[in-house]
């Protein structure tokens, strides 16, 4: 029993001073090769060119912080150049930007000879992906009205409805701050058409009110270009180009009132009528956004986006059919298009992969 305790102990004890003497020789390390870094300034500062490296190679290897890293390639990436090693200097530099690749030169600070080594290699990011979420507005834009009810005086309302959507995309660097991409989203757009349908008789006006609420789920893939403006901390961007969207589902709901002056709905129903829809429709792209530094590489971009329906939503081959199981079959059957507006939040990451520019 006293045995353990003592074993016990000892063991406590032996751990806490390996413990100690561990981060006393880590920070006698970092001490030593902060001191040479500094040394390796001196010696380049004074043009003893060859000096530098010996003094650095050690640390470079285990002992230098992210920061005292990246001073030191830079300085050994210039030390190369006055030496007339471009080969080297390059590969150390390539070095510099895989440890730093959002590295950003400043014309009025920095050497010539450093600028002139940063240009000679691809700094931007080859592509970014990033996560969508966000919300939209949706309307539909009537190309031909087929109601059954344009003999009689109607009061026809399409209004916008909140949708949402979400989805994954990916951009690729072109040419400088041009980038072509595409997206995969799933958009649920919904709006609302409204009748108001009077009979006219010899003793009164009769007639009833009919809201509709019709869904729309889609899988969507925009293809666009897009351009970045600058690369500061906030780079506004704006873009364009054309959406294939495939029909998942379409339903609607209808809820009607025997006069208008009643405040309670008499009848509601709801059905799938997917079948009456295109399955494959088309869209215009048009936004414009800014995407902001948000923490080491990451990125995230708020992003207003137009997209005007191009095709008829609706399948001409079935408007006549089953107008029975209806309530407003003629709005059903209507030719129209699908505009939206949507706002979105993106959380956006780059993929950097330096290299030198082809000669």
């Amino acid at each position: 029993m006293i045995i353990g305790r003592i074993c016990e102990r000892f063991c406590c004890q032996f751990f806490i001073i390996a413990i100690g003497i561990f981060f006393t020789m880590h920070v006698n390390g970092q001490d030593a090769c902060s001191q040479n870094l500094e040394s390796a300034q001196m010696h380049f500062d004074q043009g003893r060119f060859y000096h530098v490296e010996s003094l650095l190679s050690d640390c470079l290897k285990n002992g230098f912080n992210r920061q005292e890293r990246i001073n030191a390639l830079e300085l050994l990436a210039l030390t190369k150049l006055y030496l007339d090693q471009m080969d080297q200097a390059d590969s150390v530099y390539l070095d510099l930007l895989r440890l730093d690749p959002e590295r950003k030169i400043n014309e009025q600070i920095d050497p010539p000879d450093l600028i002139f080594l940063h240009n000679h290699f691809r700094t931007r990011p080859v592509f970014y992906w990033s996560i969508i979420g966000g919300i939209n507005f949706s309307s539909p834009t009537i190309i031909h009205d087929y109601s059954v009810f344009d003999e009689l005086q109607t009061n026809e309302q399409p209004r916008a409805r909140l949708g949402f959507e979400g989805g994954v995309n990916i951009e690729f660097n072109v040419f400088r701050n041009l980038y072509v991409g595409g997206e995969l989203l799933f958009l649920r757009k919904n709006f609302v058409y409204t009748d108001d349908v009077k009979f006219e008789s010899k003793e009164r006006i009769e007639g009833y009110k009919i809201s509709q609420i019709e869904s729309n789920s889609y899988i969507s893939i925009p293809v666009f270009v897009k351009y970045m403006v600058g690369e500061e901390r906030l780079r506004p961007y704006f873009y364009g180009g054309l959406s294939v969207d495939l029909l998942m589902y379409s339903g609607q709901s209808d809820i009607a009132k025997e006069s208008p002056i009643e405040e309670d709905p008499v009848e509601i129903t709801s059905r799938d009528i997917t079948s009456f829809r295109n399955p494959v429709n088309l869209s215009g792209v048009l936004g414009i956004g800014v995407m902001m530094k948000s923490g080491g590489l990451s990125l995230v971009a708020m992003d207003l986006k137009i997209v005007p329906g191009l095709t008829n939503i609706t399948k001409e081959s079935r408007r006549n059919a089953d107008q029975g199981n209806m309530i407003i079959s003629g709005v059903v059957s209507d030719a129209m298009r699908i505009n939206s507006i949507s706002l979105s939040v993106r959380f956006i990451r780059p993929f950097y992969n330096p290299k030198i520019k082809k000669k």
